[in-house]
């Protein structure tokens, strides 16, 4: 049986490395796998920003980026995301 790529990641710091109006913008997050009735299995980042917080939700069946394994600030993975990544899901 085959584990999740994201379920590795429950309940990890990670650090998002986004690029915003061309600008690169490193964030960090605490991650929760979920598994949710109307997008599947997810990734919900929740970023405690001082200009607000906010949750990333990755789709693990649409989404291809990498997770890195590194040891950063605290952080044990790193995602990267482009803008054609983020899309906006109401809450």
């Amino acid at each position: 049986m085959s584990t999740s790529a994201f379920e590795k990641l429950d309940k990890q710091a990670i650090a998002l490395d986004l690029e915003i109006s061309g600008r690169r913008v490193e964030l960090t997050g605490v991650a929760a796998y979920e598994k949710q009735s109307n997008l599947g299995p997810t990734l919900r980042i929740h970023v405690d920003d001082p200009a607000g917080e906010f949750d990333l939700i990755l789709r693990e069946d649409c989404w291809n980026g990498k997770i890195e394994e590194v040891h950063q600030a605290g952080c044990r993975y790193r995602i990267s995301l482009t803008p054609s990544d983020l899309v906006p899901y109401p809450s």
